[in-house]
């Protein structure tokens, strides 16, 4: 059964404002990323279909899943309160001296005017004090030159470690997701709807930027409570890893854990969403022994080839002196093993770059440098594709440029051209 609840529900244990009865209703989640609803419902007499606007959340069935089990993961720090004894100098003239051992015999370590505040941190030796300067220096002065001023408190925080505590996992029951797109019809509506995990888009982490030792638990609590705004969701996690370079500046939360540079990646989390329960933990789901095998358990296979951006031909080309496209006599390359060229069409028409290239009659003058290099430039482009996967765009780019760069040192242009040419 699907309901339709308001936007601002709080109250999911009733129908809300009704149920719906779609013809079709789909649920796909993808481990650290989407999840999302989409249903069609007819255009009834009855009018459920109008319970379906933007911003309102259904609660719908999703296929049985268990929570991960939390061992929660708490950074414990002991605070120590302590004295800070403010003393200052009181000669009468003369500035009073640092000495590294408590006696006059000590060598010197600075001078220090009157009324300079320092700290004393052990007066066990009534003659002498052992103190440190505003400077940091670190020693011992006469107690006669020395008169108290104040006490100040300071805090000490030190980690001792981590406190456990166990979240049994439970089966995930219906879940909400909210409204975003209605798409209406003459005969029916379509509507698209994500998990109100995702109502954490509409929130801002203005900035933070967890210490190098901070766990992944404690800093997954930082980051629900950087939040400039409030939300009703519960982080839970036993992630015990550190990383470096973390900081997320003007980002929502959503991506913050799951964009580039975030959490997940950071500490390598894996995501658990539960109504407005999130768990990042080390791994949702557990190894239940069970092995995929032909003949035994598996029952097909299935693959998708689509060769629409396939190219089997490369056109190099340059350009005259005037900005004219010159090409080669041949026009063009033709590769046999079509699996090795499945690259973006855009890539068939290769520009080279060199301006005023020695040219007959609208194409390279046989025979030339500039001939040689232009079709070897082509002959890169087809090693590139053997070697780069088409969804490898930065990829192939990078290693386009490194075989062009080779080429380029490996054979150069001559500077001279025949009478009939025009000069490069």
């Amino acid at each position: 059964m699907i309901c339709v609840y308001p936007a601002d529900c709080k109250d999911f244990s009733n129908n809300g404002l009704g149920i719906v009865l779609p013809q079709s209703c789909s649920v796909t989640e993808t481990l650290n990323g989407e999840w999302e609803l989409t249903l069609i419902h007819p255009i009834d007499v009855d009018g459920k279909w109008t319970r379906l606007t933007e911003g309102c959340i259904l609660r719908a069935p999703v296929p049985a899943a268990m929570t991960p089990q939390v061992g929660l993961v708490t950074q414990q720090y002991q605070t120590t309160i302590y004295d800070i004894l403010i003393y200052k100098v009181s000669t009468q003239r003369d500035p009073l001296r640092l000495r590294s051992g408590p006696g006059t015999d000590y060598r010197i370590l600075g001078k220090y005017a009157k009324e300079t505040e320092i700290i004393v941190l052990d007066k066990s030796n009534s003659g002498w004090y052992e103190v440190t300067c505003p400077d940091g220096k670190h020693g011992y002065m006469s107690s006669e030159y020395l008169t108290y001023v104040r006490t100040d408190t300071g805090l000490n925080q030190s980690n001792v470690g981590f406190h456990n505590q166990t979240i049994q996992s439970r089966q995930l029951r219906d879940q909400p997701f909210r409204i975003y797109r209605v798409v209406p019809e003459l005969d029916k509506v379509t509507v698209y709807a994500r998990h109100v995990f995702y109502d954490l888009l509409d929130n801002m982490i203005q900035s933070l930027k967890p210490s190098p030792d901070a766990v992944g638990a404690s800093v997954v609590q930082s980051l629900s409570a950087s939040c400039l705004s409030g939300h009703g969701f519960t982080f839970y996690s036993d992630l015990t890893s550190s990383a470096d370079d973390v900081e997320w500046e003007n980002k929502n939360p959503v991506e913050a854990m799951l964009g580039e540079g975030g959490l997940v990646e950071k500490y390598g989390a894996e995501l658990a969403r539960d109504w407005f329960d999130v768990f990042l933990v080390q791994r949702v789901g557990h190894d239940s022994d069970v092995q995929i095998r032909e003949r035994k358990n598996l029952t097909g296979i299935s693959y998708d080839v689509d060769e629409t951006d396939v190219v089997t031909r490369i056109m190099p080309t340059g350009q005259d002196a005037d900005g004219n496209i010159l090409y080669l006599p041949e026009l063009y390359s033709i590769f046999q093993h079509r699996q090795c060229v499945r690259f973006l069409l855009r890539f068939a028409f290769f520009y080279i770059p060199f301006y005023g290239i020695s040219r007959k009659g609208g194409f390279m003058t046989q025979n030339t440098p500039v001939m040689k290099m232009t079709r070897r430039y082509g002959r890169t482009v087809y090693e590139v594709a053997a070697y780069c996967s088409p969804d490898s765009k930065a990829t192939y780019e990078d290693r386009l440029l490194q075989l062009i760069r080779h080429a380029a040192k490996e054979e150069s242009v001559s500077d001279s051209c025949s009478d009939d040419d025009d000069s490069m």
